[in-house]
């Protein structure tokens, strides 16, 4: 059995790594365990709120968003943008990526610039 977490295990799928069938099983159950509670989470702040219309629809929209994802592939509901080892995917990473580094570029000369301005 793997001693891999469930950190460990989504982000060689995330990597495309190479990843055992007991692993993916029981992270899948991990992560509809923690689905379930969070949903029961916001479920029960829905009902403990004023209801406004705001929450009122936040709740609803959670609701038929999980309905839908159970009721569709899992390729169909998250797109080739959001499956690792697609073209979409890796384009997307890349294009995050980029703007990352470029705003710890910016970042850096901003601080170089506010030292020398002291």
């Amino acid at each position: 059995m793997s001693e891999k977490t469930l950190f460990e295990i989504y982000d060689d799928i995330l990597n495309s790594k190479e990843v055992k069938e007991e692993d993916l099983r029981l992270a899948v159950l991990t992560y509809r365990n923690l689905l379930w509670f969070a949903n029961h989470d916001v479920e029960e702040l829905y009902k403990s709120t004023d209801k406004n219309i705001f929450a009122k629809n936040r709740f609803e929209n959670n609701v038929m968003r999980y309905k839908k994802a159970l009721n569709e592939t899992p390729r169909h509901w998250l797109g080739e943008d959001n499956i690792p080892g697609t073209k979409s995917f890796e384009e997307q990473q890349a294009v995050c990526e980029n703007l990352w580094n470029g705003f710890l570029k910016w970042r850096e000369n901003k601080n170089k610039e506010d030292q020398g301005n002291e």
